[in-house]
């Protein structure tokens, strides 16, 4: 059985290359030989991170005010029609996995705000019913967009702290958060043909989450959205997830359980998260019941456990041994089904960060001197050059995420994009 387990990514502000952990060194070496298209991307993708402006680039990013922290009207409804768009692209891409044949189908929106994927549902499946559940803002949840709509059932929640949905019946009277956890099961013995697992911890969250799952608290959220999904779909239901860095450990682990229970397919969207790792998994005619689904469940129980109960440090918990054999096994029995389905990913990463302007830029000043044309046309080329470069660099996306997420490329994403705003 295999199952996310915890790890810790720190990201420098100055945004030097993070460290992988030593399974993702493993996972990258072996990806390397046996693959040429990860192979291109991991150079470029080391060009970037070497290159004095996008380090630049990162530094302002990380230092001025962020949207997420205090989005204005056009921020939210950006952020809102981008979801919109993906979840357009989602069903064109899976043959229509959210145009739901069913005379009453129903979905479940997990994470929901500001509730793109929610909208979007409605739009291929108006005859569909949506259930969603979102982080209230009072903890730092966005505001939602979506219109009021008799067909949407919402309500308001943090998932990681749902004890009794992930068997814990009790909580021990010392915690530090006894308050904060609920006992509620949202929807329980409901079932959904449709579920999204779409969380991400912002930084906009940062501020709420307690020390101790400050370093691990993406792998809870992950954890508390695959047990909710799991325990929610109907048999032969789709479920759609986010994920960073399909050549990441974190992610294999999960990928190799879910292609055991459904047929599944990956998808890199165009309107967002070219230039980073992001993807989605799109798992059609899913099996909960299937014993790997069963022990699989369990196994995510046992991860957010450990993780909110623990009785060793964060740290202790990464450096557990046999970590870097349970990677070298995992890779040898599904390493070739990671390269099918991940070379697509990584080719439309590569290429986008290959045509990034500060790659044009650098390129630039490697190209032989012309002749000069005049100092007024110079002036006026050059003047040109800054606006346009000006007017990229400072592009606005979606994510906001923090380094959360099993993919050493996580927290950089909207950096990424914030580079130069793919059209």
């Amino acid at each position: 059985m295999d199952s996310i387990s915890p790890y810790v990514v720190h990201v420098d502000m100055d945004f030097q290359q993070p460290e992988p952990s030593p399974e993702d060194k493993i996972v990258s070496s072996y990806f390397e030989v046996r693959s040429e298209v990860y192979r291109d991307l991991v150079k470029v993708r080391n060009d970037t991170w070497n290159n004095p402006q996008t380090t630049a680039h990162f530094r302002r990013f990380r230092r001025r005010p962020r949207t997420a922290d205090n989005p204005d009207v056009k921020d939210r409804r950006d952020r809102f029609d981008t979801m919109c768009k993906i979840g357009d692209e989602i069903d064109a891409a899976s043959g229509g996995a959210l145009s739901l044949p069913h005379s009453h189908p129903r979905v479940l929106d997990l994470c929901m705000a500001p509730g793109g994927f929610t909208a979007s549902s409605l739009k291929h499946s108006p005859h569909a019913v949506v259930c969603a559940v979102t982080l209230p803002q009072d903890l730092g949840g966005l505001k939602i967009i979506h219109r009021r709509d008799m067909r949407v059932t919402m309500k308001f929640a943090d998932i990681t702290m749902l004890h009794t949905e992930f068997g814990v019946a009790e909580i021990p009277n010392g915690h530090c958060e006894l308050s904060q956890f609920s006992d509620k099961r949202l929807w329980h013995g409901e079932l959904f043909d449709l579920i999204f697992c779409d969380g991400q911890v912002l930084q906009s969250h940062e501020p709420y989450i307690a020390d101790y799952r400050r370093p691990v608290e993406a792998i809870r959220l992950t954890a508390g959205q695959l047990i909710l999904a799991m325990q929610r779909i109907k048999s032969g239901g789709t479920l759609i997830m986010l994920l960073h860095d399909v050549g990441a450990y974190e992610s294999i682990k999960i990928l190799s359980v879910i292609d055991k229970i459904a047929k599944i397919q990956l998808f890199k969207p165009v309107s967002a998260h070219r230039k980073d790792g992001t993807f989605y998994v799109i798992a059609k005619d899913l099996q909960p019941g299937h014993p790997e689904a069963v022990a699989a469940v369990n196994g995510w129980k046992s991860i957010w456990k450990e993780l909110t109960f623990p009785v060793i440090d964060t740290e202790a918990l990464i450096s557990k041994p046999g970590r870097a054999e349970e990677a070298a096994e995992l890779l040898e029995r599904f390493a070739g089904r990671v390269v099918e389905l991940g070379e697509p990913i990584w080719q439309v990463q590569k290429e986008a960060l290959v045509a990034g302007w500060w790659t044009k830029k650098q390129n630039r000043k490697t190209e032989p001197e012309q002749m000069p044309t005049g100092k007024a046309t110079v002036a006026v080329t050059d003047n040109a050059a800054a606006a346009v470069h000006k007017s990229e660099e400072n592009s606005d996306d979606t994510g906001d995420l923090i380094a959360n997420h099993p993919a050493y490329w996580a927290d950089v994403s909207v950096a990424m994009e914030n580079l130069d705003r793919d059209s």
